[in-house]
């Protein structure tokens, strides 16, 4: 839309004054609000919140020649890869191993059927722990003995290696063992 009397003086364009009129309505409409007194007032709550937390939750005392990590009980994950397990995957087992845990053994059940993991041979002893857990360098490929279902992993830490007759009385004594379950498909 043209203004009468711009044409009458022979311009059909805007002026400089007009065009910086313009663009001041258009980005004074489009310019983001700012909004720092909420973010003040939240960061107040959120700081406030948690000084109230550290007044509130009494410190546990510990002993001075507790180790890091210290406290964390020893277990496992397992993954397949590619997933979902099925014949020919690699299954991954990847620890978390404090208390002394230093070494791992683990085995599938499935109704009277055992698949032993580590150790891997009859005379064997049991896998080293990563330093500080981690994921076993290592895998499992699942082979023709793993049928499709549904298996329980069972795995024993312990502070050393063990074979299998050891890990099979630590068990029946009722030693600590962790278990997972896997479905092969």
């Amino acid at each position: 839309m043209t203004e009468p009397s711009r044409l009458l003086a022979g311009r059909r364009g805007l002026s400089r004054p007009e065009k910086e009129a313009i663009l001041a309505r258009v980005l004074a409409g489009v310019a983001p609000r700012r909004r720092w007194g909420r973010r003040l007032a939240l960061g107040a709550i959120a700081a406030a919140a948690a000084a109230g937390l550290l007044v509130v939750l009494p410190a546990s005392p510990r002993d001075e020649l507790t180790a890091r990590g210290g406290g964390r009980v020893a277990g496992f994950e397992v993954t397949c890869v590619p997933a979902p397990c099925a014949a020919g995957s690699k299954l991954v087992f990847d620890l978390t191993a404090t208390d002394g845990a230093a070494y791992f053994a683990a085995f599938a059940s499935r109704g009277d059927t055992r698949i032993w993991y580590f150790p891997n041979a009859p005379r064997a002893r049991s896998q080293a722990v990563p330093p500080g857990g981690g994921v076993l360098d290592t895998g499992i490929v699942l082979g023709p003995e793993h049928t499709p279902g549904d298996y329980v992993i069972e795995g024993v830490f312990s502070a050393e290696p063990l074979d299998r007759p050891a890990i099979r009385a630590r068990i029946e004594r009722g030693g600590a063992i962790v278990t997972r379950r896997m479905v092969v498909r």
